[in-house]
């Protein structure tokens, strides 16, 4: 795919929204997808061991994590059919969680780079205020 002149929202590729359901695990076992993926999909509300810090819908930005609110310089520059994204440790992004209380939250990225550094991939260390596996 090329350059495609309008933003992720506002596409097919995006299913027209910004926002994505935290449901990563839907990939586990998958032999699209290299790592096995945290996420909810499937599990009862009441299962999530942490509702308060658990993720349930995010903006897509979060899942790389992309820095979209307050510029800076880039540490690493991705190209993609859109534009480059900016990829940075503690990018700022919102995210809902499980308890149904809304956060602008800093986002873990690990430095890996290729799919597996994605930050939806795995759950952050300590001392960040979400985490993507209902456990």
């Amino acid at each position: 795919m090329g350059y495609v002149p309008e933003s992720i929202c506002a596409g097919q590729i995006g299913d027209y929204s910004s926002y994505g359901f935290n449901a990563g695990n839907l990939f586990v076992g998958t032999t699209n997808h290299p790592v096995n993926r945290p996420g909810i999909a499937g599990l009862p509300l009441s299962s999530i061991k942490h509702p308060a810090r658990t993720v349930l819908v995010a903006e897509a930005p979060a899942l790389m994590p992309l820095f979209m609110h307050k510029p800076k310089r880039p540490l690493y520059i991705i190209s993609t059919g859109y534009c480059p994204n900016l990829i940075f440790n503690n990018a700022m992004d919102m995210a809902s969680f499980v308890d149904g209380h809304v956060g602008y939250i800093k986002m873990y990225w690990s430095g890996a780079f290729g799919f597996t550094g994605v930050s939806c991939n795995y759950d952050p260390p300590d001392g960040y205020d979400y985490q993507w596996s209902g456990n």
